[in-house]
């Protein structure tokens, strides 16, 4: 289970001078304001500074599962008036403290930002699970599409060797649960089933356009 790291070690100060190198990790409290949501902390921290004043800081939790993982997730804390920083987003687990870099360089702009991760175990089955599970958030990443999560084509599935049991399921990233394709006929004019958002005629429906063709490339 990924947890508040304990200390700051060698192997975190790694991970942080991948995500920015110009700055260091700092402890920071945990202080949810009333109406934040659980992993909605951009807007969460944005409608406290209209509502308090203050600013947004962007920049990473840094999360670790001591002897597998080391993970950065890109996140927003408050900075209060004082300039103190506060993290205003409940946690699941309800972590009273988080590890946090600051990010000098990147803004959260609705586009999702993927983890960035530092694997640690020697554990070859263990590693197999964690890079599986690290292709699957990039897919989740790339078929997030002007704020919306859509669907995971089932081919983009199979080739990051994700099992599918049903070869017309796809992943429906809005519900986190697998979802029938239409079944039936596809007519030329309509959305290509695959999730593209293209109509049949310029993607599937013609070979040359065909997402199976473009991802061979």
């Amino acid at each position: 289970m990924n947890t508040t790291p304990k200390n700051i070690n060698p192997q975190i100060l790694e991970l942080c001078k991948k995500l920015d190198d110009s700055q260091t990790p700092v402890f920071v409290p945990v202080r949810p304001v009333a109406g934040a949501i659980i992993d909605e902390c951009f807007a969460n921290v944005e409608h406290h500074v209209n509502k308090h004043g203050g600013s947004i800081q962007y920049g990473w939790i840094i999360w670790e599962h001591p002897g597998v993982i080391i993970e950065g997730n890109f996140h927003a804390c408050w900075v209060d008036t004082a300039g103190q920083v506060v993290d205003v987003t409940p946690k699941q687990d309800r972590e009273t403290e988080i590890l946090f870099l600051r990010d000098t360089k990147r803004v959260y702009d609705g586009t999702p930002v993927d983890n960035v991760r530092e694997f640690i175990t020697e554990d070859s089955a263990i590693l197999k699970t964690l890079r599986l599970q690290e292709s699957l958030c990039k897919l989740h990443v790339k078929y997030h599409v002007n704020g919306v999560k859509s669907e995971i084509p089932v081919h983009q599935l199979e080739r990051i060797g994700f099992p599918v049991p049903d070869r017309d399921v796809v992943i429906d990233m809005s519900s986190r649960r697998p979802k029938k394709e239409q079944s039936g006929k596809v007519g030329r004019n309509d959305l290509c089933p695959c999730g593209s958002g293209i109509k049949f005629k310029k993607c599937c429906g013609n070979p040359r356009h065909s997402p199976m063709n473009r991802d061979r490339h």
